[in-house]
């Protein structure tokens, strides 16, 4: 269990960086065609999985605009309008936890669905929901740079408050 007032991590680190895979439930192996809306996590289930290296990716659901205001550090950016057509981003393949959102989590529930059909493993929507519910729990929000950077962006603070 993660100590409330400390996150020492990177996801930087989840996200680059190999590691055994999350257990993955009969939902994830199935046809793209029969697998169900994507399931949720806690968010500090997503932390724990971070600490413990798995390699998990952000998928930031909205407009570039709105992604360079603020997301998660090291999230990559791929709007819902493009989200059933675009190519995959690499860093989805494989990936042991694959974790879109958006403000609320609208848009990060309809990109959750649309990876699973088109065949993402591992796709959750985190609780409480989107960034707001991030940034409820006092985690650290970065800005630019260009949407879909994978660029170093420190998770690795304290966080704030008790």
């Amino acid at each position: 269990m993660l100590r409330q007032g400390t996150l020492a991590l990177a996801i930087v680190a989840g996200t680059a960086a190999g590691g055994a895979a999350l257990e993955t439930g009969e939902a994830d192996r199935a046809s793209p065609s029969a697998r169900p809306a994507p399931g949720r996590i806690e968010t500090a289930k997503v932390l724990e999985a971070l600490a413990r290296g798995r390699r998990v990716v952000f998928v930031d659901a909205r407009e570039p605009a709105e992604y360079r205001e603020g997301h998660i550090p090291g999230a990559i950016n791929l709007p819902l309008r493009r989200a059933h057509a675009a190519p995959l981003p690499p860093p989805l393949r494989g990936a042991d936890l694959v974790v879109p959102y958006c403000l609320k989590d609208f848009r990060g529930y309809e990109v959750a669905k649309a990876l699973v059909r088109r065949g993402v493993a591992n796709v959750r929507v985190m609780q409480p929901s989107g960034l707001k519910g991030w940034r409820s729990l006092g985690l650290p929000v970065a800005r630019g740079p260009a949407p879909g950077s994978l660029a170093p962006a420190g998770l690795a603070q304290r966080r704030e408050g008790p």
